[in-house]
């Protein structure tokens, strides 16, 4: 084993013993149903904030902290019980780079509060119907990071 595999090892060993660095390793690779929505509300931006450089990325990486509210319509049609997993590890992962300051206080709270209303609908607890209630109070909460449809 060369010099360069055996650093590899090093860092996977580090990262795999680390709960902080599993919680966030854990959501970058996105949901096992291949909710494409999930992944690029989620997943997209974890990588980002986590350090994936958007020129050299082999996968979806979102820039911008706003979130246009009709993608989290989608989420709230789309998710299902098998994302339930994939969104329990988001909530870990935004709360592992809390703790590392990579992420905005604002941002990090709106995320938690989509994923937990998106739970809420994959566990049946709430309706669709009320998730979007809900999420149109959080556009209210999250002004500025939760953008609206423009009518024109």
């Amino acid at each position: 084993m060369g010099l360069r595999n055996k650093l590899k090892v090093w860092m996977l060993r580090k990262v795999i013993n680390d709960q902080t660095l599993y919680d966030i390793i854990s959501a970058i690779r996105g949901c096992d149903s291949y909710n494409t929505v999930l992944k690029y509300l989620f997943t997209a931006r974890i990588r980002c904030l986590a350090g994936m450089n958007i020129d050299d990325a082999f996968a979806d990486v979102r820039v911008d902290k706003e979130i246009k509210l009709w993608m989290i319509y989608r989420a709230v049609e789309s998710v299902s019980e098998a994302d339930i997993h994939y969104l329990e590890h988001i909530t870990y992962a935004i709360n592992a780079l809390r703790r590392l300051k990579l992420i905005d206080e604002k941002e990090a709270d709106m995320l938690n509060a989509i994923a937990t209303i998106l739970i809420d609908v994959a566990k049946r607890a709430i309706d669709r119907d009320t998730a979007r209630k809900k999420i149109e109070e959080l556009t209210k909460k999250y002004k500025g990071l939760i953008k609206p449809r423009i009518m024109v």
